[in-house]
């Protein structure tokens, strides 16, 4: 499988935080102010994301709990904030989906701490780039 299409192949979902949105517009703001994309580069990417995110990801609502397990992690593993805001979704999401018999979900990042901070809490990651 390729890593374009790892996370929707075989009818799989995206379930990520709505925080997504402001990390990922602020990921390509990085890349046109760096001038590896262009302004129209960068504001299409943000409007696919969000095309995307509307419509075909699962977002998670960040709310107290939420941002007490994302506290927690950032003590227990070297995370930056939003990473341990995606961790913190994905745990609490993974042990709903275990608690309701449904197959527990994949943690996808290409970021190796986060990846050694998911797998040290217990959940099954894959790295996109390990899919050429």
């Amino acid at each position: 499988m390729d890593r374009d299409n790892l996370c929707l192949a075989s009818g799989n979902s995206v379930v990520t935080s709505v925080m997504m949105r402001v990390e990922a517009a602020a990921a390509f703001a990085l890349k046109q102010r760096l001038g590896a994309v262009t302004l129209d580069e960068r504001d299409a990417a943000v409007g696919l994301l969000v095309w995307h995110a509307t419509r075909e990801y699962d977002l998670v609502a960040v709310d107290d709990a939420l941002l007490d397990e994302a506290q927690a992690l950032t003590q227990r593993h070297r995370l930056r904030g939003y990473d341990a805001v995606q961790l913190a979704t994905a745990l609490i999401v993974y042990a709903r989906y275990v608690a309701a018999g449904l197959p527990p979900l994949i943690f996808v990042s290409a970021d190796r701490d986060l990846l050694d901070a998911a797998r040290l809490e217990g959940l099954p990651v894959e790295n996109p780039n390990d899919h050429g």
